[in-house]
């Protein structure tokens, strides 16, 4: 049943662009809860909503993390973060988070336009998810 539900081609772009994007914000544990609730309120694919969330996996996660961090650290000084052990205890935890909170709306939607069209052009039109 969630495999059907809202799967015409836009509709799985869309869902798959909003779990991606939701996968990289630094929310982790309440990912499975975005992905739902937005999920249900734009009537997305639930199912795909969740496996584009599923971008961060630890493997990845540190990876997200760091270019988050670079990018919103470059949108509010103009300037990538110095990567250093002692410029990440002076900066300290919360400013770190303010920059991944920034930086990962531009990256999970770079991400997920990517993604997304990947997935938009290569499900046949009119066809979806089929069984």
């Amino acid at each position: 049943m969630l495999r059907r539900e809202h799967a015409s081609p836009s509709r799985l772009a869309v869902a798959i662009f909003v779990g991606v994007l939701i996968g990289c914000s630094p929310f982790y544990g309440f990912h499975v809860i975005l992905c739902l609730v937005i999920a249900f309120v734009f009537r997305l694919n639930k199912f795909v909503v969740w496996l584009g969330s599923n971008v961060s996996l630890p493997v990845f996660a540190p990876f997200l993390t760091f270019v988050s961090i670079q990018c919103g650290h470059l949108l509010l000084h103009g300037e990538p973060a110095e990567v250093s052990l002692q410029q990440i205890q002076e900066t300290g935890a919360l400013e770190l988070f303010w920059y991944w909170t920034i930086g990962f709306l531009p990256v999970g939607s770079l991400l997920g336009a990517f993604f997304a069209l990947i997935v938009f052009f290569k499900l046949p039109p009119g066809e979806g998810l089929s069984a």
